[in-house]
C-alpha cells in the first residue's frame, strides 16, 4: 500500500536535498550571474554532488 504517490514522494525527496545543511561553498560551482542589488550580487551556483541549482547572494561586509 502506497501512502504517498510517486511524484509527490519525488518532490519531497528533492526538497530534502535542498535543505542539506552540510553543504559548503567548496561544494558549489559558479554557473552564472543573476543580478545585482544595493547590497550585493546574486549568482546561480550548482551542487557538485547532485547538480542541483541554487541562487546565492553575496553581500559586502563594508555595507553591513
Amino acid at each position: 500500500m502506497n501512502i504517498i504517490e510517486s511524484n509527490m514522494k519525488h518532490h519531497l525527496m528533492n526538497r530534502l536535498y535542498l535543505q542539506d545543511s552540510s553543504l559548503g561553498l567548496g561544494d558549489l560551482t559558479f554557473t552564472g550571474h543573476l543580478g545585482s542589488g544595493n547590497y550585493g550580487n546574486v549568482s546561480m551556483v550548482s551542487n557538485k554532488k547532485n547538480n542541483f541549482a541554487y541562487a546565492i547572494k553575496g553581500i559586502s561586509r563594508k555595507q553591513i
